[in-house]
């Protein structure tokens, strides 16, 4: 095939995977409990599953009907999983089967454990300890997640009190207030962050106050922004990152002193 016509072939299948999307958006969505994956996460591989699951358009050998879901390997026995009926932790169920029961693994999720093994290896080994700021960002991303969930776990934190936790550390990397040695590792996994405190009265958590209040003067007129995947930098003036302090004073006093 000529030079063109490759290009015109990749043209055609652009146009025609812009289509296959267009359609899909159009279609009505039968499932609405999947179309809470985005409180649970940031991986685009998964949230485009969830996004087909919510109209009915499943993987191969996987079927949905009545909160059960099924997986039916070739030659197998069918296995099947019910579905919790809160959105959030049924998208965390139907990602956790696909996994496990599918194989079915995200660029993210293959990184993740790639990272994680390779720490696992030079920690049994006593080899070089890898620090938090040692890590690429998809990796501290899915630990800062992973960290969340098990806070909202073991905390019983509900939808809001959850987003609220995850707020408050990426705020708190973005004020510098929790910098890399403020991240404590075992296992792979984020044991404890420093300057990060829970009141168990309210189930909320806030920063530390004094190292906000002394990082302010201190930030330059840039910092890092990240968003999603991409990060860019982008002009902070004073004023934002101050009105930025006082919105985390406000939401701690808030939730400390209103019951």
């Amino acid at each position: 095939m000529s030079r063109s016509s490759s290009q015109e072939f990749g043209s055609t299948t652009t146009s025609s995977s812009q289509s296959v999307d267009l359609k899909m958006s159009r279609k009505p969505v039968i499932y609405p409990e999947f179309l809470s994956g985005d409180s649970y996460t940031t991986d685009n591989f998964w949230l485009k599953i969830l996004q087909n699951a919510s109209v009915g358009k499943f993987p191969r050998q996987v079927t949905y009907k009545s909160g059960v879901l099924y997986f039916r390997p070739k030659g197998k026995t069918v296995i099947s999983k019910t579905l919790s009926s809160n959105p959030e932790r049924c998208c965390k169920e139907f990602i956790d089967f696909l996994r496990s029961e599918a194989g079915m693994i995200s660029d993210n999720d293959n990184e993740y454990s790639r990272q994680l093994s390779l720490l696992s290896s030079q920690l049994s080994t006593n080899q070089v300890e890898i620090s938090w700021g040692k890590m690429r960002e998809k990796t501290r991303q899915s630990l800062i997640e992973r960290f969340v969930d098990k806070q909202t776990k073991t905390n019983g934190l509900d939808s809001s009190q959850k987003d609220y936790l995850y707020k408050v550390i990426k705020n708190g990397i973005l004020l510098q207030v929790l910098t890399n040695d403020c991240f404590f590792l075992r296992n792979g996994e984020i044991e404890a962050i420093s300057r990060l405190y829970f009141n168990p009265m309210n189930k909320s958590y806030f920063l530390d106050n004094e190292v906000m209040s002394n990082n302010i003067p201190k930030l330059t007129s840039y910092c890092s922004v990240r968003d999603d995947e991409n990060v860019s930098r982008r002009s902070v003036t004073r004023n934002n990152i101050e009105l930025l302090y006082s919105y985390i004073v406000k939401e701690r006093l808030n939730k400390t002193f209103v019951s």
